[in-house]
C-alpha cells in the first residue's frame, strides 16, 4: 500500500474516495492525525492505495485539484439554502414582540 494524498480534512477524502472508486481503485482512509483537534496543515485523513494503483490515482486526484472539485465540497452552503435563509428572514421580520 502507498499514500497517495494527505487531505485537509474528511470531506476532501470523501470526495477523493469516490473519484477515485468512480475510477475502479481500491481506496481506503488512513489515520486522520491531528486535525480533528488542531486546525494544522497536512494532518487530516491519507488516501492509500495499492503500490500499482498510485500513479493512476496521483493522476485522478491531480485532476480533482485542478477542477477544484476537491474544495467544492468545502464551499459555503449560502446559495443552496438561499430560500430557506429568505424564509426565515421574512419570520424574523413578521415576528413583532
Amino acid at each position: 500500500m502507498k499514500i497517495v494524498y494527505r487531505c485537509q480534512n474528511g470531506v476532501e477524502a470523501s470526495v477523493i474516495l469516490n473519484a477515485l472508486a468512480d475510477a475502479g481503485i481500491n481506496a481506503f482512509e488512513g489515520e486522520s492525525g491531528t486535525s480533528s483537534i488542531y486546525p494544522l496543515p497536512n494532518f487530516g485523513p491519507t488516501i492509500y492505495v495499492s503500490t500499482q494503483d498510485a500513479e493512476r490515482a496521483s493522476q485522478i486526484i491531480q485532476q480533482l485539484l485542478l477542477e477544484g472539485e476537491v474544495t467544492k465540497k468545502n464551499e459555503s452552503f449560502h446559495d443552496v439554502d438561499q430560500d430557506e435563509i429568505e424564509y426565515l428572514k421574512s419570520l424574523s421580520a413578521e415576528r413583532t414582540f
